[in-house]
Order: C-alpha cells, then structure tokens, then sequence
C-alpha cells in the first residue's frame, strides 16, 4: 500500500494508546505529537473505512507475505518451529465472517483469526482469519500448505489443543513433521495416564494458572 505508511502508523499508535472507537482517531491525532511523527496520516472518518478495506484485500496481504518471509528468514534467531493456535474476534458486522460460535459453552459471534508464531523469537510467521462457525481442527492442513507455499517448511509444530484429532495427527505424521499436542480430556487421554503416569493426578502436582488448576 504505497504512500499509505503514515495512516498506517498512526492508526497503529491511535490503537496502542486511546481505547476509543475509530471516529475519534481525527481527533486524537490533533492532539498527539504522531500528527509531526506522521503529517500524511489520513484519519477522517470515512477515509479510515475505506483505508481499512483496502488494508483487508487478500492481494493486499499476499503481496505482504512476499515481502515479510524473506526478511524473517534473514534474521539469524528464526527457525521453522512454530506455535499455532487461534482466537476469537468477537464483533457484531455483517459480513461472512461473522458466524455463531460454541465454545466451551459461551456463545458468541465472532470471526476467527488463526496465528502461527515462531517458537524462539515469538515473531509471527502467518495469519489468515476464517468464519467463526469454523472449528479449528479442519484449519490445521491448510494452515500447513499455506505456510509451505509461502516457503516456511514446518520443522516442528506446537499446537493447541483444540487442533487434536486422529486425522490431524496422521497428517503431521505423513508431512515428517514432529509435533507437540495437548489431549483432550477424554478417554483416551484417562487411559494414557493411568497406564503411563501412574501418580500423576497427586496433589502434590497441582499448579495454579489464572482462576485453573
């Protein structure tokens, strides 16, 4: 998006630093030494949609791929592991995105954006959003040919829970690629442990993460 760098940045510093709604980006950058930082900055209300629509094309973001992987695989720390998993993006718009989505019990319409990071820097590699009905263990076999064909070959994969199923396993098996998955809660997994990890549910390992244990 040339020539466009400067609504870019300040939209980005508008988000990091003001909680309010787009209309007040105008407003804020008046304020703000980014209107010096950034004096091409277009933040009108109706120019900000338009700019957002334009930043959402699917050219827009494959023509950043191919600028972004090469760069990132310049950067000595970065390797072909990789961490994936997704997160809702609750919103009320009308577009085909936004879809009715049970998860663990709370319902919500939402769009979901599927994100993959790399494991050493944290960096993101890739993301691609999807309709919020979508459950992610269909996501992970395209998530895989998308990145390969963005030439990152997945060298070993990080992966939540939420991407577990048998079909999902056989094809990280048949790709070469070595994975780390959490169980679910299921029968397979009681049966794991009982067999294997004799002990395991003892009092003694119970740790306390957020309001879980």
């Amino acid at each position: 998006m040339p020539g466009e760098g400067d609504t870019l940045l300040s939209l980005i510093a508008f988000k990091l630093l003001d909680s309010n709604a787009n209309c007040y980006a105008k407003r804020w950058l008046s304020g703000s030494y980014a209107q010096y930082l950034y004096p091409k900055a277009s933040l009108a209300t109706p120019r900000i949609s338009e700019f957002m629509e334009r930043l959402g094309r699917e050219e827009t973001k494959r023509a950043f791929f191919d600028a972004y992987t090469p760069y990132l695989k310049g950067i000595p720390e970065v390797s072909e592991n990789v961490l994936i998993d997704s997160t809702g993006l609750p919103n009320d718009i009308h577009f085909e995105y936004t879809q009715v989505n049970n998860h663990n019990g709370v319902i919500s319409r939402e769009a979901r954006l599927i994100y993959v990071v790399e494991r050493n820097t944290g960096l993101p590699v890739y993301f691609r959003y999807v309709a919020g009905n979508i459950v992610d263990v269909i996501t992970l076999r395209v998530t895989i040919n998308h990145l390969r064909a963005q030439d990152m070959d997945v060298k070993h994969g990080i992966l939540d829970v939420g991407y577990c199923s048998e079909k999902n396993i056989n094809d990280l098996y048949d790709n070469g690629i070595p994975f780390l998955i959490r169980l679910p809660n299921n029968a397979l997994a009681k049966s794991l442990i009982k067999e294997h990890c004799k002990g395991v549910r003892s009092t003694e390992y119970l740790f306390q993460y957020g309001d879980r244990l």
